[in-house]
């Protein structure tokens, strides 16, 4: 009946194309998807142990060793207990080149602690998350060196328990992200 010729198979094949790259073009608008808070991440950025709104620190001290004063316990954690809170942002999606571009340029994390802000420096922008965390001895060194509490004896109850807020923004993305933390100190005697 038809009978098709090399030059409309190729016309097809054009149109196909062409088609077909027209319409990934376009992507679906980035969203997030879900918001982690995360207490221990893997060296990729995935989260092992999940925050789920509220949690408590059990610091063990061993025997021979004391922490009196912030500095000395936000050392000791900083050194041997490496407590790095943070979150994931995961999208619906990958990042296209100009949205990871953006994100690099523009993305920051910081958080609220007490009357206490800060900026968190360890951001990795990844294919669709972003992650961000920073030590919870730096968070809490800085708030007692602003304060001038920093070589004053530990008092617990004077901080803990506490609400962090950490907040995201870009030119793509914002928000918050409130939870609570508890400290405990242990000393080892044996």
């Amino acid at each position: 009946m038809f009978k098709q010729t090399k030059t409309s198979y190729y016309k097809k094949i054009i149109l196909f194309t062409f088609m077909f790259s027209f319409v990934n073009c376009f992507h679906s608008d980035l969203k997030v998807e879900n918001i982690v808070l995360c207490d221990n991440f893997t060296l990729d950025g995935k989260c092992v142990e999940e925050i789920k709104g509220e949690k408590t620190y059990n610091i063990t001290v061993p025997s021979g060793k004391r922490v009196d004063t912030w500095d000395e316990l936000t050392t000791f954690m900083l050194h041997n207990l490496r407590i790095k809170p943070g979150f994931i942002i995961k999208f619906n999606r990958n990042f296209t080149p100009s949205e990871r571009k953006s994100l690099i340029v523009s993305y920051k994390a910081a958080y609220y602690f007490w009357d206490s802000r800060g900026t968190m420096e360890d951001i990795e922008i990844g294919k669709n998350r972003i992650t961000s965390k920073e030590y919870l001895s730096d968070i809490i060194k800085y708030r007692q060196l602003e304060k001038a509490n920093l070589y004053l004896p530990i008092e617990l109850k004077e901080i803990f328990p506490v609400e962090i807020k950490f907040y995201y923004f870009s030119d793509l993305v914002n928000g918050e992200i409130p939870f609570k933390i508890n400290l405990n100190i242990r000393y080892n005697t044996e």
